[in-house]
């Protein structure tokens, strides 16, 4: 797998609406935020937008979007840039028709991989969005979501 440090300098966004409408709801120290960091929505939001199997790209307008880290923030949690590596792998295997070629781990991107995990988490937000905007109790929302079963 790529050194943790090669993603230095690489960004993660949040789209600037969400951010406006949504971030206070969903992040903080406050026992009632289902996330404690922003790094927490934004890969819970990319899995999400992964299992649905969605790209939605960033806005090309910067003013749109919002950069809140780079993508080192990921080496917190040990296993994060790894996993993030294995899914990009396996998505690449899936939709191509080459054949998976172990050569390819030395050769990854990670610009490449967080720009599509950036739209992935993109789609995910949306949903979110669409899931949260009427409830006073977006924790609950959360605690639901993950009862569900990943289809």
């Amino acid at each position: 797998m790529i050194s943790s440090t090669k993603y230095r300098g690489q960004e993660l966004w949040i789209p600037k609406q969400f951010q406006d409408e949504f971030l206070h709801r969903l992040v903080g120290a406050d026992c009632k935020c289902p996330f404690k960091r922003q790094v927490d929505l934004w890969w819970f939001a990319f899995c999400l937008g992964a299992s649905i199997g969605a790209r939605t790209p960033l806005p090309s307008d910067r003013h749109r979007r919002v950069k809140f880290n780079e993508g080192s923030i990921l080496q917190t949690n040990s296993w994060q840039i790894p996993q993030l590596e294995l899914w990009y792998l396996t998505t690449l295997e899936r939709n191509s028709s080459a054949k998976f070629d172990p050569n390819t781990v030395l050769e990854l991107d990670p610009s490449q991989i967080l720009r599509i995990a950036n739209e992935y988490a993109n789609t995910g937000f949306a949903a979110i969005k669409e899931e949260i905007r009427n409830s006073t109790d977006p924790q609950l929302i959360f605690l639901k979501k993950l009862r569900e079963p990943v289809s």
